[in-house]
């Protein structure tokens, strides 16, 4: 028998610590999994962690502990939420009011369940790229719930993290027959991981639990009179049980956890028809890029031109094979991905702005925005471009006595659809205040583009 191609990950959602009925669907759900043998991710909020302890929730606390535990932010949707307490803050200063506020929470939910938090979840869904910093920072090893993500390639990486975008599942017992038909129709026969995202208090009452914490909401008691009739609860869980079967006949069960598990840290190595191919697709704007049997990051492709270039122009060939040993990121502060105005330069010039570029890359991991001079500002989306164009002759011993940089560089349509569609569609969360956005958090995350690359385990 062939083992379905579709690997399904549980994300449950431990995080409503307002309503007592949730965590009655939450060990409900528990033994559903134990009796089914399926090991799955449930990520917890700081508070709803705090509170089962509290309540001596032994029974839950035990039953989570056999399944991969993940970390859904402090306070969820408690103001000021991630998205508020960050905003505009840059790098340095998002991450260091991530740690005093996320730290120590992170740190109770390894010490309750003996380990790390396999993955980062975003409260409602509302991602910063501060995050991304937190996890590497502490050492959680992916993230999930954002709006970064290859359609197919779950996950990916984004600067040197796997990154497994957003569920493409939403469980949700009142819409179980949609659910049922979108893993029939779309699900089952993607490649890599399927996210199914569950709330436990979903099965027991309507509307949000965070509802209390939307600008409209004045008081707790609008969600204590949504609680189902216990004829319904019943029928939610049934409707589950049927959705298990589904899945379990058409797919393999697995989580977090064992995903980062079985992710190599090899080297990315590119051999000339590795460059070459790359090279085209950036002529013909196509992305992702798959080259050597791997996939390659914008920074990945940009280095090796590089080290070409430097390469050629001291021994007079490019490389057989280029091993790169480290994630390199996008820019840190700005992302001009184009120039000023179109740069004409001598073979010379050229080969001494490439050495200045790969110089920048071996001390910080991350590239400059653009090179810039009294007579010239080239960008590194333009440069980029430029020597893709240049490789192919390169390899066959030709060499520009001039090379024309010219202005345009376009990012392709699989990203343009993450930072023009997706990222702002996730601002109208209820929780946050009306008309709300992050601009600078779009602009940061936009830069870091050049390290999102697919990744296949």
């Amino acid at each position: 028998m062939i083992d379905p191609p579709t690997k399904v990950i549980y994300s449950i959602d431990v995080e409503d610590n307002i309503n007592p009925i949730s965590e009655i669907a939450l060990e409900r759900i528990l033994n559903i999994f134990k009796e089914r043998r399926i090991k799955a991710s449930f990520l917890l909020t700081g508070d709803k962690l705090k509170q089962l302890l509290e309540r001596k929730r032994h029974g839950i606390l035990n039953m989570l502990k056999s399944h991969d535990i993940g970390y859904h932010s402090s306070k969820h949707s408690k103001h000021p939420t991630i998205p508020e307490y960050t905003r505009d803050l840059g790098w340095e200063k998002g991450l260091k009011i991530m740690m005093e506020s996320e730290e120590n929470d992170v740190k109770l939910v390894q010490e309750t369940f003996g380990v790390m938090p396999s993955t980062f979840g975003a409260p409602g869904d509302v991602w910063v790229p501060y995050i991304t910093a937190f996890c590497k920072e502490i050492g959680i090893r992916s993230e999930v719930y954002n709006p970064v993500e290859l359609a197919g390639w779950s996950p990916c990486y984004f600067m040197g993290l796997p990154n497994f975008g957003s569920a493409w599942i939403r469980y949700d017992p009142q819409y179980h027959n949609e659910c049922i038909r979108i893993f029939d129709t779309e699900a089952k026969n993607l490649r890599g991981n399927v996210i199914v995202r569950l709330h436990p208090s979903k099965f027991v009452q309507k509307g949000w639990w965070d509802s209390v914490y939307y600008p409209t909401t004045s008081n707790y008691n609008a969600l204590r009179t949504k609680e189902f009739s216990n004829e319904k609860i019943l029928r939610n869980y049934e409707n589950f049980n049927d959705f298990l079967d589904t899945v379990s006949e058409n797919a393999n069960i697995t989580n977090f956890g064992e995903v980062n598990s079985s992710l190599s840290g090899q080297a990315t190595e590119l051999t000339i028809e590795g460059i070459l191919d790359a090279a085209n697709n950036i002529e013909k704007n196509i992305f992702p890029i798959w080259t050597d049997g791997q996939g390659i990051s914008y920074a990945d492709l940009f280095y090796a031109l590089l080290t070409s270039v430097i390469s050629y122009e001291e021994r007079k060939r490019v490389p057989q094979k280029i091993t790169i040993n480290k994630t390199i990121l996008g820019p840190m502060s700005e992302d001009p991905f184009e120039n000023v105005s179109e740069v004409v330069l001598s073979w010379k010039q050229l080969t001494i702005i490439c050495n200045n570029m790969l110089q920048e890359i071996n001390r910080n991991d991350s590239l400059k925005a653009a090179i810039s001079t009294s007579k010239f500002n080239i960008g590194s989306g333009d440069m980029l471009r430029a020597l893709a164009l240049l490789y192919k002759g390169l390899t066959e011993d030709k060499y520009p006595k001039k090379v024309i940089i010219k202005r345009g560089f376009r990012l392709p349509s699989p990203i343009q659809d993450i930072f023009v569609r997706k990222f702002p569609s996730l601002w109208k969360w209820p929780v946050l205040p009306e008309n709300f956005t992050l601009p600078k958090e779009l602009y940061l995350a936009r830069a870091q583009v050049w390290s999102l690359k697919p990744l296949v385990q």
